[in-house]
C-alpha cells in the first residue's frame, strides 16, 4: 500500500512539473487521457477528455470483479480501482470536463445519460488499427487464443482456467502479469514482443476469447483480431461489447451470467462447424472495415481538429 501510494504520488507530481512547462494558450487542441484532471486542463474549452474507461463498474462495481484467491489482494484493488475510476475519473473529472471523447456508443449513450455530465459534449471515436501485416489465410481447423494482461481483477483469469479446462486445456495464452500463476490449464506462451508479432500469432489461430469482467474503450486485442479475420468469443460484461462482437455474424457473444461450462459447449459445437467459422471470418472483416479501421479513426478526429 505504501509503495502504490508513493508511486501515485510521483506520478502525480511529474505530471504536474510537466504540465507547467507548457502554455496552454498556445495550442489549438489539448488531448488529455491521464487519471489526473488537472485543473488546467478541466478548464480549457479545448481540452478533450479521452475517456476510456469501464464505466459500468459504477452500477454495481462489486459484480464487475472476480475475487481472487487472495481476499486482502482482492480489497485492496478493488478499492484502488474505484479510487482512480469513480473518484478522480468520473466524479471529479466528468462534471467540469466541456468535451469527452468515449470509443462506443454504448458509452456515449451511458455518459450523455448520466445525471451531472449534460453539460459536456461527447464525441464517438471507436478505436482503430492498420492491419498492415494481414495475410489472407484463415484456416477454420486452427487452434483458440487469447492475448491478455494477467490480471484476474479485471481480466478474470479464473473463467479463462475454467472456461480452456473445459475445452481439454486447449487455449494458447500469450501475455504476462503477477496473476500468471492462476492459469493452470491452459497452453502457455511468451510475452508478445513487437506489434507485427501480434498480428503474426493471431493469425495462426481460428477463434480468438476475451473473459474480460471490465474493459475500457474498446479492446485492441478484439479490434486486432477482427481485422485479420478471427472470429471473436467475448462477454457482454463491459460497455461496448456488443459493438465489437454481433453474436453469431462475427462471433459470439454471451450474457455475463453465462458459465464457462456453457460457453465451451457452444464453442465445440461452433468450431464443428467450419463453414460457419469461414463466413465469420468473412464478417469480421467487412465489421472492422466499417467500424474500426485506422483510415476511420483518424477521419474522426479530423472532423474534430477542422471544426475548433
Amino acid at each position: 500500500l505504501i509503495n502504490y501510494l508513493i508511486n501515485f504520488l510521483h506520478d502525480i507530481l511529474k505530471a504536474k512539473w510537466n504540465l507547467k512547462k507548457f502554455n496552454l494558450n498556445n495550442y489549438d487542441l489539448i488531448i488529455d487521457n491521464t487519471i489526473f484532471n488537472f485543473k488546467e486542463l478541466r478548464k480549457s474549452k479545448k481540452t478533450f477528455l479521452v475517456l476510456h474507461t469501464s464505466l459500468e463498474c459504477l452500477n454495481n462495481p462489486i459484480k464487475t470483479f472476480s475475487k481472487s484467491k487472495n481476499l486482502f489482494q482482492f480489497v485492496f484493488e478493488y478499492l484502488l480501482y474505484v479510487f482512480k475510476i469513480k473518484w478522480l475519473k468520473l466524479s471529479l473529472s466528468h462534471k467540469t470536463y466541456q468535451n469527452i471523447v468515449v470509443a462506443s456508443e454504448q458509452a456515449k449513450n451511458y455518459i450523455e445519460k448520466t445525471k451531472g455530465l449534460l453539460k459536456s459534449k461527447v464525441y464517438l471515436i471507436p478505436n482503430g488499427v492498420s492491419n498492415e501485416y494481414f495475410k489472407n489465410n484463415y484456416n477454420p481447423n486452427n487452434g483458440i487464443v487469447s492475448i491478455l494482461r494477467f490480471d484476474n481483477i479485471s481480466k478474470n483469469l479464473v473463467f479463462l482456467n475454467e472456461l480452456s479446462a473445459n475445452l481439454n486445456n486447449k487455449i494458447n495464452i500469450y501475455g504476462f502479469g503477477k496473476d500468471q500463476h492462476m492459469l493452470k490449464n491452459v497452453i502457455m506462451h511468451g510475452k508478445i514482443s513487437t506489434r507485427k508479432e501480434i498480428f503474426e500469432i493471431l493469425q495462426k489461430y481460428s477463434l480468438f476469447i476475451m473473459t474480460s469482467n471490465v474493459e475500457g474503450g474498446s479492446p485492441y486485442t478484439v479490434i486486432e483480431s477482427l481485422s485479420v479475420g478471427i472470429p471473436v468469443i467475448i462477454r457482454d460484461s463491459f460497455l461496448g461489447a456488443s459493438s465489437l462482437v454481433i453474436d453469431g455474424y462475427n462471433g459470439l457473444i454471451f450474457d455475463k451470467n453465462v458459465s464457462p461450462k456453457e460457453i465451451a459447449h457452444e464453442i465445440k459445437k461452433l468450431l464443428k462447424n467450419k463453414n460457419k467459422l469461414l463466413e465469420m471470418s468473412k464478417n469480421s472483416i467487412t465489421h472492422f472495415n466499417k467500424n474500426f479501421s485506422i483510415e476511420n479513426f483518424n477521419n474522426n478526429w479530423k472532423k474534430i481538429i477542422e471544426s475548433l
